[in-house]
C-alpha cells in the first residue's frame, strides 16, 4: 500500500494520516504523522506492507525471523578497516520533534497478535528519524538494509526517547543493521517497543522490516 491510501486525519504543520486495519475480530489503526514535507519525502516512493495475525504464536515469529535473516549476508565479523572506520563515525544526535516522523500501530479492539511490517523504498533524509510504535509484545526484531546512504537502528523501551537505554546497531554505509529483544511469553511480561530508524546520511532503505509477537 502507499501513503495516498491513508486518510488525512489532521492538518497543520504536523499532519496525520490514518489507515484502519481489520483482521478477524481485531481492529487496528496505522497512523503516520510528522512535518508535512518530511512525511511526503519519506513515503513518496515507499511501499508499505502490514501483516497482522491474531492467532500468531512464537513459532510464527520464529519462522518470519528465519525468513528475514536469509536476506542479510552472512558475516564473519568486523574487519580491521570496519573497526577503524567506526571510530570515525560521529555520535547520533538526540532527536527533535522538527526532525521526527511517527508511525504508530494501535490496537483498538481484540487481543493477542503477531505483527509484520515492511517498508521498501523509504527515503530518510540525514538527521531525520522515523519512530515506529507497536502494541505490547513479547519479542521484537527490526532490520534495515540500506540501498543508498547510511541508516541506523535503535530499539527503545520507554518514551520520551532519551529515557531508558536503547539497543542499537550503527554500522556504516549500506551494511545491514539489526536490533532485537525478547522475553518469555508469559502474561504481564509484555513490553512496548519503539523502533527508531535514523538517517545518519541521506539515503533510501531497500527494506525496513519489523517482526513482533
Amino acid at each position: 500500500m502507499r501513503l495516498e491510501e491513508f486518510k488525512r486525519e489532521r492538518a497543520g504543520a504536523r499532519p496525520a494520516f490514518m489507515l484502519p486495519l481489520e483482521v478477524g475480530r481485531s481492529k487496528y489503526e496505522l497512523v503516520i504523522s510528522g512535518p508535512g514535507p518530511a512525511v511526503k519525502k519519506m513515503f513518496a516512493e515507499a511501499d508499505i506492507e502490514v501483516t497482522i495475525d491474531p492467532e500468531g504464536t512464537q513459532d510464527t515469529f520464529s519462522e518470519q525471523v528465519r525468513r528475514a535473516a536469509r536476506e542479510i549476508p552472512k558475516s564473519g565479523g568486523l574487519s580491521l578497516e570496519a573497526i577503524e572506520a567506526g571510530m570515525k563515525k560521529k555520535r547520533i544526535p538526540e532527536p527533535t520533534l522538527a526532525k521526527s516522523v511517527f508511525a504508530t500501530l494501535q490496537r483498538v479492539e481484540g487481543d493477542g497478535t503477531f505483527f509484520f511490517l515492511a517498508l521498501g523504498g523509504l527515503a530518510i533524509p540525514a538527521g531525520f528519524s522515523l519512530f515506529v510504535f507497536l502494541p505490547p509484545v513479547w519479542s521484537c526484531r527490526a532490520t534495515v538494509i540500506p540501498l543508498t546512504g547510511d541508516q541506523d537502528l535503535m530499539l527503545l523501551f520507554s518514551w520520551p526517547p532519551w529515557y531508558g537505554g536503547p539497543i542499537s546497531s550503527t554500522f556504516g554505509g549500506t551494511t545491514p543493521d539489526v536490533v532485537a529483544f525478547g522475553v518469555p511469553p508469559f502474561p504481564g511480561l509484555e513490553f512496548v517497543p519503539v523502533i527508531r530508524l535514523i538517517g545518519f546520511t541521506t539515503g533510501i532503505c531497500r527494506t525496513f522490516t519489523i517482526i513482533a509477537f
